[in-house]
């Protein structure tokens, strides 16, 4: 038996996870909010993943090119990039389909160029007032 049926690829098993946290996305039982915080959780754990996991095994790559060896890292890097291709249009289906959900409920997602002046300054108070203030504080606990 080959070492390649001993065990899984972290990264593999990583990017499975990743996958069962964008299934809880699709998951029509799940409360709207929640399925686009698992959303949220999948766009987060793949931007980890791409800044360690896949950095390391494109140093991995370049390593063994430059030793002149054969790398199963490449071959690696290939299912990677098929199943993170998979998964993203998946995303990208269900986040557009979740939108469409939202707004149905009177939910709107808007950045800040959407805002009216009036808006701006009390977001702006209320950031101050709610949200950095508790940050602050945990920060000078720490």
């Amino acid at each position: 038996m080959g070492q390649e049926k001993l065990y899984i690829e972290k990264e593999l098993s990583w990017l499975s996870f990743n996958e069962r946290v964008l299934q809880e996305a699709a998951d029509k039982s799940n409360p709207l909010i929640e399925r686009m915080r698992f959303l949220g959780i999948y766009s987060n754990n793949l931007d980890e993943f791409y800044k360690v996991r896949f950095a390391e095994l494109k140093r991995r790559i370049i390593i063994s090119e430059e030793q002149g060896s054969n790398s199963h890292s490449r071959h690696l890097l290939g299912k990677i990039q098929s199943r993170v291709l998979k998964a993203d249009q998946e995303f990208d289906g269900l986040y557009n389909e979740l939108l469409l959900e939202m707004a149905r409920n009177q939910i709107f997602l808007i950045n800040e160029r959407q805002l009216s002046v009036n808006q701006q300054n009390w977001l702006r108070h209320y950031f101050k007032q709610y949200l950095a203030s508790a940050h602050y504080a945990d920060f000078n606990q720490s």
